[in-house]
């Protein structure tokens, strides 16, 4: 009987995904919103792919709020810092133009890892937060931490937005002796 249950209750996550799949990609924020409320009304909590969505949905409607209120679910759940779950609430802060509270996500992580980085390092340069950019690179570079061509591009243009044509020309250096370019 159990089984039963569980092949069920399969069934009907599966179909809730595959709706929050098509919400998303078709762009009914604010219906995939609900459809979270409602799964959690009913007693189904959301899987990391739904939760990962749904900041998705609070950066898409620009509601960082909403995004502060799932933030602060996660945070209830102690789910915060599944690394799917950061980079996304990274990724929502950085879009409603919160990278303090970005960079706090970021600096709590407990694994960083190069999703991570090149999520913070790229919500700074959509933000023309340059400096803050540049010196989280130089960080990351100084402590052995890895980057690849999403990095140097989003560094890039932040070093552009700066008007450092030195520093440019050391990154795009780099970027050649790494075989990126």
């Amino acid at each position: 009987m159990n089984s039963l249950f569980l092949v069920f209750l399969r069934h009907v996550l599966l179909k809730r995904n595959s709706f929050w799949v098509s919400s998303f990609m078709g762009l009914l924020w604010l219906q995939a919103i609900d459809m979270l409320n409602q799964m959690r009304r009913s007693g189904i909590w959301p899987n990391m792919f739904t939760l990962s969505s749904a900041l998705k949905a609070c950066a898409a409607l620009e509601l960082p709020e909403l995004g502060k209120g799932l933030h602060s679910l996660l945070i209830k759940e102690v789910i915060i810092f599944d690394p799917f779950v950061s980079v996304g609430l990274i990724d929502m802060y950085c879009k409603c133009n919160l990278t303090k509270d970005a960079r706090l996500i970021y600096d709590l992580m407990p694994g960083k890892d190069l999703i991570a980085l090149n999520a913070m390092i790229s919500g700074y340069s959509q933000n023309e937060a340059d400096d803050a950019c540049l010196d989280l690179f130089v960080h990351t570079f100084t402590q052995g931490i890895g980057f690849d061509q999403t990095t140097l591009l989003a560094i890039l243009n932040s070093v552009a937005g700066l008007q450092a044509a030195n520093v440019c020309k050391q990154v795009h250096a780099l970027s050649v002796k790494l075989g990126f370019l």
